[in-house]
């Protein structure tokens, strides 16, 4: 038979388990990466002073609008985990029998 129940457990198990994956993989690189965007902001408010002193103050306005908009993407993309999130319990909470 085509569609039995258990081609379908296993489907929705292996398609459970490759999103859980991506989910886990994505968190971790978007926390390292928002590690290093602090490390990089607080090295700049350290070095800003001397390098304007020096002359490199375009530098400085280039790396600080490039942290503004990484704070804006890092926004965006929290709105939409939040987003997600909900989603996940209403499906959870809407279907019981997946097993989210």
């Amino acid at each position: 038979m085509l569609f039995r129940e258990s081609n379908f457990r296993n489907a929705i198990h292996q398609v459970k388990r490759h999103i859980g994956h991506a989910y886990a993989t994505g968190k971790k690189w978007a926390g390292l990466i928002d590690g290093y965007a602090g490390v990089a902001g607080r090295l700049l408010n350290v070095l800003s002073p001397a390098m304007n002193k020096y002359g490199g103050g375009q530098a400085v306005q280039g790396i600080t609008k490039g942290l503004q908009s990484y704070s804006e993407i890092r926004s965006k993309a929290l709105g939409a985990h939040d987003e997600v999130k909900n989603l996940h319990g209403n499906i959870r909470r809407a279907v019981p029998e997946l097993g989210l």
